[in-house]
């Protein structure tokens, strides 16, 4: 994982959003369990698994701790829609 740099004054990693959700792809394929990845109705989501991961952890690097905060950085999605 060379790929995420870590400055030497901030913890921050200095890594895009799109590269943030292929890492999270990679690794959800890996380690997520045949009985999350194969459930019913999977090809129906709006959202993939990783790409839920990738948001919450780009909120938690860009330091939003609210959720209602966080889907207003979303104005084209609504607050049901993201809670769902």
């Amino acid at each position: 994982m060379n790929y995420l740099k870590l400055n030497r004054f901030s913890h921050h990693l200095q890594v895009s959003f799109s590269r943030l959700n292929v890492i999270c792809r990679s690794l959800y394929n890996l380690y997520a369990p045949d009985k999350l990845t194969h459930r019913k109705n999977i090809d129906q989501t709006k959202l993939s698994d990783s790409s839920i991961l990738a948001m919450l952890i780009w909120q938690t690097e860009i330091g939003i701790e609210s959720q209602r905060r966080f889907c207003e950085c979303f104005n084209c999605l609504s607050h049901s829609r993201f809670n769902r």
